[in-house]
């Protein structure tokens, strides 16, 4: 595949692979000679018995770089961590050249570092993390069924299993989104405001509730599920529409509270209790004349006026009063506006138990991330949403800036109080849909069902440097930096089990020195990080 890639011979290549062994084949019509034939058997054969570091990964190079096929049980599954003993340290590592999860282990040095040194500090906790995950949409859904049924569980195990990232999280959307084929709600029925008519959708026995189950099966975690609302029925609203400028008509607050707690209740029948709520999913884009997508409008007084009278009340009346309930659930830069509004009320801060934002604008300063925690410290912020191409609306298959985008991402969100990082779909086609908005985006695994194959680009193995290693319950902790590369961005935290990790990213096109200071134990780490590479160091901590 890189001879094709990088146009290192003139002639074309039909590449298959069997039992590793590279096999390479002239296609019709190419000029081919018998000597550069042997050649590339033979060298088939050498990497056969002398394997490269990544050869778990079946490479498929895209456009953009490679990404990692997987068919029916024919997949780089990653298994448990074997984690090391007090005086060595585990290091794995993925590069845009290379690897994927590579794992080796090394001896811990006794003293004290003093360059290029990360100090680690344990004994400074900040907060407690919840979780990662992904959420299922429609298009999600029509994508995993239309594989087999070998290679449908494969792609679930790659996530939610001990041989996967090992997610605990899942956001679902309550009913359709711009990821769907057609705009639908639970009760597309108008006036109907006892919500006689209410009902699951097609979608949600077809797609979404087989596949919790199929998670459910396959982790002994707890999974933490929670759902978010694109728009309400379109005749509870004043555009009468799923989309364009529209918000929830005022009459209809109450109405709208129950269909919350109806939808609670048709999930916890199925045995599919959520965890969580947002209340609206970017609010901000229901504002916007002529949006084009499925959406609601609310501004922050709207839903502290929906949360204290109406929502608020209705769970705690229902028995939902434990579940939590997130606000804004949109850009982070809408934070201070959103929590001062409706967390300083002290009625909706009893309701409402944190705030949920989203990727897309993180380019901005991460500080209000802090000023928020500052200020509402018992209000939990979790990332609810994440996907390549909010601004080209393409798909660039392989791309290595995507994942890594992704990674120092969750970096900078868990520096900042984030308690926990969520991507947007699991899997999507090819081209980045179905969408029946046209609204089509990236995802860290593309579906090709005509070849009953998915591919895992390196938005995958960004999100597994974080969810294998972070389990819930982990802590965030001191983390200092003397004489650092400017290329490198980490984060440090304290596993439940007592073991610490750090995940260092170069975002750099040269390979730089670093040193990981254990404060606590008076050892370190000294190591070189690759260019443009993730690397996640865990080690024992007394």
């Amino acid at each position: 595949p890189s001879l094709q890639r990088h146009q290192l011979l003139s002639v074309k290549f039909s590449v298959c692979r069997v039992t590793n062994i590279i096999i390479v084949q002239p296609t019709t019509g190419a000029n081919f000679s018998g000597s550069i034939m042997w050649l590339m058997i033979v060298l088939g054969i050498f990497l056969h018995f002398f394997p490269s570091d990544g050869e778990e990964c079946n490479k498929v190079y895209f456009e953009y770089g490679f990404t990692c096929s997987c068919h029916e049980d024919d997949c780089d599954f990653f298994p448990p961590i074997s984690l090391p003993d007090s005086g060595t340290y585990l290091r794995v590592s993925s590069s845009e050249i290379s690897d994927r999860f590579k794992q080796s282990t090394h001896s811990l040095i006794t003293g004290t570092s003093k360059q290029n040194t990360i100090f680690v500090d344990s004994t400074l906790a900040y907060q407690q993390i919840i979780g990662f995950g992904g959420s299922i949409s429609d298009a999600v859904g029509i994508h995993a069924f239309s594989l087999s049924k070998k290679t449908y569980g494969t792609l679930m195990k790659s996530y939610y299993s001990s041989q996967g990232l090992e997610y605990n999280m899942l956001r679902i959307p309550m009913a359709g989104t711009d990821f769907s084929t057609r705009c639908y709600s639970y009760d597309d029925h108008p006036g109907d405001v006892k919500l006689e008519k209410f009902s699951l959708a097609e979608e949600d026995y077809k797609y979404k509730i087989p596949m919790i189950q199929s998670i459910f099966n396959m982790t002994s975690a707890e999974v933490f599920i929670f759902a978010s609302p694109w728009s309400a029925p379109k005749w509870m609203k004043t555009n009468n529409k799923f989309n364009g400028k529209g918000v929830l008509r005022p009459d209809h607050y109450g109405v709208y509270a129950r269909y919350f707690v109806k939808f609670l209740d048709a999930y916890k029948k199925l045995g599919i209790p959520m965890w969580g709520l947002t209340i609206q999913n970017q609010p901000i884009t229901g504002m916007i004349e002529n949006f084009p997508f499925t959406c609601m409008g609310w501004t922050a007084k709207m839903q502290l006026e929906f949360i204290k009278h109406h929502l608020g009340p209705e769970l705690e009346r229902s028995g939902y009063s434990d579940v939590q309930l997130m606000i804004m659930d949109d850009d982070r830069y809408n934070i201070p506006i959103w929590t001062d509004v409706i967390l300083s009320d002290p009625i909706a801060n009893k309701y409402a138990k944190g705030t949920a934002v989203h990727f897309y604008w993180d380019k901005l300063t991460p500080d209000i991330l802090t000023r928020a925690h500052e200020n509402f410290p018992n209000h939990f912020i979790l990332g609810s949403e994440a996907c390549g191409g909010r601004w080209d609306n393409k798909v660039r298959r392989g791309s290595w800036a995507r994942g890594e985008d992704y990674a120092l991402d969750i970096i900078q969100d868990l520096n900042h109080w984030v308690v926990g990082w969520m991507d947007w779909n699991l899997a999507l086609d090819m081209t980045g849909g179905p969408n029946w908005a046209k609204n089509f985006k990236d995802s860290p695994i593309l579906v090709d069902a005509a070849k009953d194959t998915f591919y895992k680009q390196p938005m995958y193995y960004a999100m597994g440097h974080f969810s294998k290693f972070i389990p819930r319950g982990s802590f965030r902790i001191g983390s200092q930096r003397y004489n650092v590369s400017n290329s490198l961005e980490s984060t440090s935290l304290l596993r439940p089990d007592g073991y610490l990790v750090t995940i260092v990213v170069n975002k750099g096109s040269s390979d730089v020195p670093v040193q990981i200071q254990d404060s606590k134990r008076r050892v370190f780490i000294k190591d070189i990080v690759s260019s443009k590479s993730f690397v996640t160091y865990v080690w024992k901590s007394v």
